[in-house]
C-alpha cells in the first residue's frame, strides 16, 4: 500500500469522510449509514496497515490539508469527531437510530487513532498540538484547526481525556440504573 501510494489516499478518503458526518450528521438515517458502512472499511483497512510496519502510521499521520498545517489531516478528523460525537450525552433532538451510528462511528474512530498512535511520533506530536473545535458546520478536509492566537483551544490529548471521562461518567451511571433496575426485579419477584 505505501509503495503504490495508496496510504495518503486513503488517510484524506477517511477524513473527507469524517467530514461528511459531521456536515450532514443526523439529519437522514440513510446516509449516516452509508457513511458508517464507509467510515468501517476504511477504518479496517487504515488499521491493517498500521499493523503492518510503523512508516505506514508515520505516512498516514503527515497527510495535510494543505502544506501549510502542521496538523495531520487524519488525526485532526479523527479528534474533531470524537470531540462532537464521541461519548456524549444523548442529545433529545437526535434520532436514537442516528445516536446509535454515530457512537459506532465515533468508537471505530478511537480504534484509528489508537492504531495510528502506537509507537508513533508523528501522530504523537501531533496530539499535542493545540486545537480549537470548529462549530457549525465543517468547512474543509481536518476539521479541527490548529490554532496558536484565540484562547480556547486545547491540546489534542486534552480532546481524547474529556472523552475518557465523559465515557467513564456515562458507564457509572448505566451500571448504577442496571443496580437499580435489577433490585425492583428481585423485590417484585420475592413479592
Amino acid at each position: 500500500l505505501r509503495r503504490s501510494g495508496s496510504l495518503p489516499l486513503l488517510a484524506r478518503a477517511m477524513a473527507e469522510t469524517l467530514v461528511a458526518v459531521m456536515n450532514h450528521g443526523e439529519k437522514c438515517i440513510g446516509c449516516l449509514s452509508h457513511l458508517n458502512r464507509r467510515v468501517i472499511a476504511l477504518a479496517s483497512i487504515i488499521d491493517g496497515a498500521c499493523c503492518l510496519t510503523a512508516e505506514n502510521r508515520r505516512v498516514l499521520c503527515s497527510v495535510d490539508k494543505n502544506t501549510e498545517e502542521p496538523a495531520g489531516l487524519l488525526v485532526s478528523s479523527i479528534l474533531h469527531l470524537l470531540s462532537t460525537h464521541g461519548g456524549s450525552y444523548r442529545n433529545p433532538d437526535v434520532p436514537l437510530k442516528a445516536d446509535s451510528i454515530l457512537s459506532d462511528m465515533a468508537l471505530t474512530s478511537l480504534r484509528t487513532l489508537t492504531s495510528l498512535t502506537h509507537e508513533n511520533s508523528v501522530a504523537g506530536a501531533q496530539l499535542m498540538l493545540e486545537y480549537k473545535t470548529v462549530t457549525g458546520t465543517a468547512s474543509s478536509h481536518g476539521d479541527i484547526l490548529q490554532s496558536h492566537h484565540s484562547g480556547d483551544e486545547n491540546r489534542g490529548v486534552a480532546h481524547l481525556l474529556r472523552l475518557l471521562f465523559r465515557m467513564v461518567h456515562m458507564h457509572r451511571k448505566l451500571r448504577s440504573f442496571t443496580h437499580a433496575m435489577d433490585q425492583d426485579k428481585n423485590r417484585y419477584i420475592h413479592h
